[in-house]
């Protein structure tokens, strides 16, 4: 019986360390992000889906925080899905969620922080994030997403050398759709009519330069015309 006591008091003690500890992480992810009160930045976006042929597009991306997000493009023409073009830590870690600690890893030669972080109270689609942190910068490297409607997709972001704010360079939208399924937010023409239901994979990839950043861009910019 005293056996059993000390093991669960080690496994309560465990538990708790592990979040103590993921939390302590993702408050300093949210302080990084939290400085960051708007940006625009000009954008280059590929999408890579095998039945759906999307030419090459460039744009102009603004936000305001906490949540303001518009695509600007030159034939008003949505491209890609609004989880890969409205990623933000504020997404995930505004609202109320439990975290855990997985440990480290490395993603191309730097150290990361696992954190998992599971929504509370089953009101919106994401079931479980799985985030990769630098343990340098605090900014994040990867995200692995699963929702209930829309499977998993995962997010990998590469950040300037030199960056001031956890905005990136580079980043790369995975995910899976059904050959008439996609996600909200697509165009384009798909290439040959499809019969089968079987999942394909896609891919959307942004560049992003020329970054502006607090420079207090008015709330009319976000009106919906």
């Amino acid at each position: 019986m005293y056996k059993k006591i000390l093991l669960i008091i080690f496994i309560l003690s465990v538990s708790t360390f592990s979040q103590s500890e993921s939390d302590k992480i993702l408050n300093q992810v949210k302080k990084k992000f939290d400085a960051i009160k708007d940006y625009e930045v000009d954008v280059k976006v590929k999408i890579d889906v095998d039945f759906l042929k999307v030419p090459d597009t460039e744009a102009k991306i603004y936000y305001k925080a906490p949540d303001k997000i518009q695509m600007k493009t030159g034939d008003n023409f949505a491209l890609i899905p609004k989880d890969g073009l409205n990623f933000s830590p504020a997404n995930l870690l505004n609202g109320k969620y439990t975290s855990m600690y997985e440990g480290e890893t490395k993603i191309g030669g730097k150290v990361q922080h696992i954190v998992k972080v599971i929504p509370l109270g089953n009101t919106g689609d994401v079931v479980l994030s799985t985030l990769w942190i630098d343990k340098s910068t605090f900014y994040i490297s990867k995200v692995e997403t699963t929702t209930k409607m829309n499977g998993t997709f995962q997010i990998d972001l590469i950040y300037p050398a030199s960056s001031k704010h956890p905005l990136p360079s580079k980043m790369t939208f995975s995910f899976e759709v059904g050959k008439f399924n996609l996600p909200k937010g697509f165009g384009g023409k798909k290439k040959k009519p499809e019969t089968t239901g079987n999942k394909t994979p896609g891919k959307v990839y942004i560049d992003y330069k020329n970054y502006k950043v607090n420079k207090g861009l008015s709330d009319s910019i976000f009106k919906k015309k």
